[in-house]
């Protein structure tokens, strides 16, 4: 299972839209606000679960 957003009929993995240096691996969005913030829980490298929201910026 992994956290994507759905637009114009695609799917963007947000894993992708993540600073590369985080060791957080997005499981799942669990909202989205009318300002584009993506709020959901993800797991680190020692399996702990962690809320994560996301800034919009200019995602595809």
């Amino acid at each position: 299972m992994h956290a994507i957003l759905w637009k114009k009929d695609e799917a963007i993995p947000l894993q992708g839209e993540v600073d590369r240096k985080s060791d957080l691996t997005l499981l799942s969005a669990q909202t989205i606000n009318d300002n584009g913030l993506i709020a959901g829980y993800g797991e680190d490298e020692n399996g702990n679960l962690h809320a994560f929201l996301l800034t919009p910026n200019e995602m595809r």
